[in-house]
């Protein structure tokens, strides 16, 4: 698939993040949204028999190349296509944007405990009395020990 050739199939709107197609494929007519949300959460689009994540259609609709690594979600929220959202990441650098990994409630202690793994070794960050303060705890020391996205938006 070529950025030409997808600029013949779909209209991609960066703001939403969203597909429409430009001419009726199957029972989609003209200027419908293209894909559907599979059960992974990401959004699947069938072109030409082949099934594309959108968030890689929409890499190649702005860059003009399909990824050669992954596509992280800076949010975290898999069906939002935006290309402000979107970044080329190893897939070790994917991975450490989920917050689950470094945040979990220790039960003996009745607290929220930040852990964060470096270079193979798992730190203690510590014990927060709110989930809140852990994700916080644990993205302030991800940008330190993985030089890695600044803390989101909305977390504080």
């Amino acid at each position: 698939m070529t950025q030409d050739q997808l600029k013949l199939l779909l209209r991609y709107e960066s703001d939403s993040g969203l597909f429409f197609w430009l001419a009726r494929k199957g029972t989609a007519k003209a200027g419908s949204v293209a894909g559907a949300i599979a059960s992974n959460g990401y959004i699947n689009i069938c072109v030409n028999r082949k099934i594309y994540k959108a968030h890689r259609l929409a890499w190649l609709w702005v860059y003009g190349v399909l990824p050669p690594n992954q596509i992280d979600h800076i949010n975290g929220v898999r069906n939002d296509n935006k290309i402000a959202n979107l970044r080329q990441a190893t897939a070790f650098e994917n991975a450490q944007n989920h917050t689950s990994f470094g945040v979990h409630l220790h039960k003996e202690k009745n607290k929220w405990q930040a852990r964060i793994r470096v270079k193979n070794k798992r730190l203690h960050i510590g014990y927060f009395e709110s989930k809140q303060d852990a994700i916080f705890a644990y993205l302030k020391a991800k940008e330190i020990h993985h030089k890695f996205q600044p803390i989101p938006r909305g977390f504080v």
